[in-house]
């Protein structure tokens, strides 16, 4: 018998397995002695005072399992209950395999819900029937500001219909559309749709496969696009001549703070760009470009640019095969910038001579506070020496070789990380 989890969070708190003869409830704050009692009594509770505010449902079925045993239409009817009866702002349905069937229902019970603000769809097998019902309510849905539909099988037509709907959508701020099946085409449609929105903030299109012809619909539309701030373009083989679209977007941009280009085939040429518009934009703060082949040869030039940026605060230059030359680079340039707060070059191969010349630079700058340095072969020795010259000009965080070293600076210096931590959601599968 398939089994639900579903954990409520509101002032009384409280956890409920329900499977389909009976619930099991575990709560503190309740001083009911029978569990059957209690059971009914937060169940109730659920329905006539309407009080929570939080639905997470988690499957305790192995995900192997799921194709020979599939999620049934109640267990779907009981998540369309809890949404339609109760007014939680916040649900979580992510990995329960609802499929189009399921996901119809959900969206079916919910069209009339103004209280809701944020779903997570996240791994559903949700394909282009079920993102069309999900379109349809995003249509005519006046209070939803986020939504997860990460990791589903939506393609070019479901694309589509999502497209079709943020038109005439004023509301929503945030869609996640990582690792679906987008392709170039159904990227064309989002592009166009986000020409006219008005109120998508953050969009995360990771994993799509776009190509250069994708990226280069999405520059064209970040000409014209007044409200996205951050964008997530990672893992989609957009190739040198769209990172150079972008690049060129992002010069006339004003509006975007925070793009994640990670893992799309940029070198040299497209680390040139990138220097171009780091030279010119006041907007950026956060650049996103690990596990690119940029080399030294591509960090020469952006080098330079980190010397004159005064906006950019986090700067993602993992596996970028910078080697010694290139890390000798970044530190020169951290001797004149001041406005970077985070820097990654965890896997370029810096050895104790690069490190060394980060040493050196951490002697000038007092403004970086989280550096990653792992997988550089740095001895232990350099490590004590950076670790030392961290907490000297008060760094909050470094780690190296998954050793972690704490120092803590004001805590309202975590405030600044905030755009980070919407890339995390992007580049963290749910």
């Amino acid at each position: 018998m398939s089994k639900v989890e579903i954990i409520v969070e509101a002032v009384e708190g409280g956890r409920m397995i329900i499977t389909d003869n009976q619930a099991t409830v575990y709560i503190t704050q309740f001083s009911f002695e029978d569990v059957n009692k209690l059971a009914r009594a937060l169940q109730e509770k659920l329905v006539k005072e309407k009080i929570f505010k939080r639905l997470i449902l988690k499957r305790d079925k192995p995900a192997q399992n799921l194709m020979y045993d599939p999620p049934d239409s109640n267990e779907a009817a009981k998540i369309t209950f809890l949404l339609k009866e109760t007014t939680f702002s916040r649900v979580w349905l992510d990995k329960n395999f609802l499929g189009d069937e399921g996901v119809e229902k959900i969206a079916f019970s919910i069209r009339n819900n103004q209280i809701l603000k944020s779903i997570n769809l996240a791994s559903n097998n949700i394909g282009n029937d079920g993102a069309d019902k999900i379109a349809t309510f995003l249509k005519h849905n006046t209070s939803l500001t986020t939504i997860n539909l990460f990791d589903n099988h939506i393609s070019v037509d479901g694309a589509q219909s999502i497209a079709l709907s943020l038109k005439n959508n004023n509301t929503l701020t945030t869609l996640n559309l990582g690792k679906n099946l987008l392709f170039k085409d159904g990227v064309l449609f989002l592009a166009a749709a986000l020409k006219e929105n008005a109120s998508l903030t953050v969009i995360n299109l990771r994993d799509n496969l776009m190509s250069t012809t994708g990226a280069t619909e999405i520059a064209e539309m970040l000409k014209r696009n007044s409200t996205l701030t951050h964008i997530n373009l990672s893992n989609n083989q957009i190739g040198v001549d769209g990172i150079e679209q972008i690049a060129s977007a992002l010069q006339l941009n004003k509006i975007v703070c925070a793009i994640d280009l990670g893992q799309n085939g940029v070198n040299y040429r497209g680390a040139d760009a990138l220097a171009t518009t780091l030279e010119i934009n006041a907007t950026l703060r956060e650049l996103q470009l690990g596990y690119n082949a940029c080399g030294s040869r591509g960090i020469d030039k952006l080098a330079i640019a980190l010397q004159k940026n005064k906006s950019l605060s986090d700067l993602n230059l993992r596996a970028s095969q910078l080697g010694v030359r290139g890390a000798t680079m970044i530190a020169d340039a951290l001797k004149e910038n001041v406005s970077l707060i985070y820097l990654d070059l965890e896997y370029n191969s810096i050895g104790n001579d690069g490190a060394g010349e980060l040493l050196s630079a951490l002697a000038v700058n007092q403004d970086l506070t989280m550096l990653r340095l792992q997988g550089n072969n740095i001895s232990d020795n350099l490590v004590q020496r950076l670790t030392k010259a961290l907490v000297k000009n008060q760094t909050k965080v470094m780690d190296l070789f998954h050793r972690k070293f704490y120092c803590f600076k004001d805590i309202l210096t975590l405030k600044k990380y905030d755009s980070r931590e919407l890339l995390q959601f992007f580049n963290k599968e749910p």
